[in-house]
């Protein structure tokens, strides 16, 4: 049975901690009915249960981006549920840091699997259920905008959700459906923590990044800039930076600067 009312509904893939939760929280407090998707089933529920017992009009559901089945219930049971979906937020990845050469098949895979073809399930499977006027909004990364040794995999994929996004964009413009990515630097998240913890030792010493932002700095600043025609919404003036070195500099300049900023291994 779908319930009718007037407000607007949320769909946040990895909504139980981090990013995901943090513009959870700020959408609800706007009056957003948030749905948030997520793999791990205790981390979902104390999510849920935490915007409940403030009185927020919340759901959960349990799946993995990247699996089409999970995806396909997951969207079949919000249509029969909610209807419709104004704001769908892919927010989604894994990351493991590492070269190439010392990555496993399977963290490389994963990378690649949550990052890309999970923001690409996620948006196919929801389209259904976006009308005029609806938006889209990816999370991408600031590493998707450079090639950075020990993110091959989650860089890559960071980098083909923009241009996947940019497709989608173009195919959805004339029906008011908004596409926005998003590319920020660091922000302090569970998973930005577990980085630190597993960067290879070359990369411990970098002095190369910053403080990171705040969950919920991040996700007010991402969800005031998701709207209006600008595309590629950046949050920080280290990535406006970046931006305007590629445009401008020849690119053995641009690469120039990214070999003697960002480490490398010796």
């Amino acid at each position: 049975m779908i319930m009718l009312d007037d407000r607007k509904n949320a769909v946040i893939t990895g909504g139980s901690s981090g990013l995901g939760f943090a513009m959870a929280e700020l959408l609800a407090r706007q009056g957003y009915r948030t749905i948030l998707i997520a793999r791990d089933p205790q981390k979902l529920d104390k999510a849920v249960q935490a915007l409940k017992q403030r009185e927020y009009a919340c759901a959960g559901f349990r799946g993995n981006v990247a699996s089409v089945t999970d995806m396909e219930r997951i969207t079949t049971e919000v249509l029969s549920t909610y209807g419709r979906v104004d704001l769908l937020i892919v927010n989604a990845s894994d990351l493991h840091v590492n070269l190439v050469a010392e990555s496993s098949y399977d963290h490389l895979k994963q990378d690649l699997e949550s990052g890309l073809w999970g923001a690409i399930v996620t948006a196919k499977s929801f389209l259904p259920m976006q009308k005029t006027p609806s938006k889209i909004v990816f999370i991408s990364s600031a590493l998707g905008l450079m090639g950075i040794a020990g993110y091959a995999a989650y860089g890559s994929a960071k980098a083909g959700m923009i241009h996947f996004a940019e497709t989608l964009r173009r195919e959805l413009k004339s029906q008011g459906i908004a596409v926005y990515v998003v590319c920020p630097s660091d922000i302090d998240t569970p998973q930005y923590q577990a980085e630190q913890q597993t960067r290879p030792a070359w990369m411990q010493t970098a002095t190369f990044r910053g403080t990171p932002m705040p969950a919920p700095v991040a996700a007010r600043k991402i969800l005031k800039k998701c709207h209006g025609g600008r595309f590629l919404i950046t949050i920080t003036s280290d990535v406006c930076f970046l931006i305007f070195v590629t445009k401008i500099l020849p690119r053995r300049i641009r690469d120039l600067i990214i070999d003697i900023v960002f480490p490398r291994p010796k």
